[in-house]
């Protein structure tokens, strides 16, 4: 269930930035480990939030998901992580960021 493709990603994580709440929630179920990290140091919190996938946020998050190496450097610690669409809107998914 964790083994990763060629970039080490899983399908926690194809299923978080696809937005798909429900095999989100049957991987964490299944004991999928939320924070692996692909090769290059994303993880499936990363993949939700970067797609605005709120329910998946919450879902990942709720089971210990944090954002591995792609936290931007000096972000304060109580903020709301947002995420941009390639549209330049922003999807609030209830993540503080703590660093």
């Amino acid at each position: 269930m964790d083994a990763g493709d060629y970039d080490l990603r899983t399908p926690l994580m194809l299923a978080a930035a696809d937005g798909n709440a429900t095999c989100v929630h049957y991987l964490l179920y299944a004991g999928a480990d939320v924070n692996l990290q692909d090769r290059w140091g994303g993880t499936a919190l990363c993949d939700a939030v970067r797609g605005g996938h709120a329910l998946a946020c919450r879902l990942i998050y709720a089971s210990g998901g944090n954002l591995g190496a792609m936290v931007p450097p000096g972000w304060p610690p109580t903020q709301t992580l947002m995420s941009s669409s390639e549209a330049g809107e922003k999807a609030d998914c209830g993540v503080p960021v703590s660093v």
